[in-house]
């Protein structure tokens, strides 16, 4: 549940960054911390189905998409700086989860 919520509220948010909103790509950056733990927690769910190994390898994909990003200090502490064409792929990656958690 708590991954397709997480999924869920990054396709909301990945899919309306063309509203020309500053604010929304630094929100989506921010969410890589949030999805190594999302990761770190399907890896401690023993049990196992092609559906939810197939999540499992797409979400680690999608860390990697925020692994290129570019690391910067902002005055808050670390951030990441990321481009339209980051957000792009991030949000096509989402959205191939979002169908795979939806479609039986």
């Amino acid at each position: 549940i708590f991954a397709g919520g997480w999924v869920e509220g990054m396709h909301l948010g990945a899919n309306s960054t063309r509203d020309n909103s500053n604010s929304i790509p630094a929100r989506i950056a921010e969410q890589m911390t949030v999805l190594q733990n999302v990761v770190g927690l399907l890896s401690q769910i023993e049990q196992t189905s092609p559906k939810l190994d197939e999540l499992r390898s797409q979400m680690k994909s999608l860390l990697s998409l925020y692994e290129i990003s570019e690391k910067q200090d902002n005055k808050g502490g670390d951030g990441y700086e990321i481009t339209q064409a980051h957000i792009d792929q991030i949000a096509k990656s989402v959205t191939n989860m979002r169908n795979l958690i939806t479609n039986s």
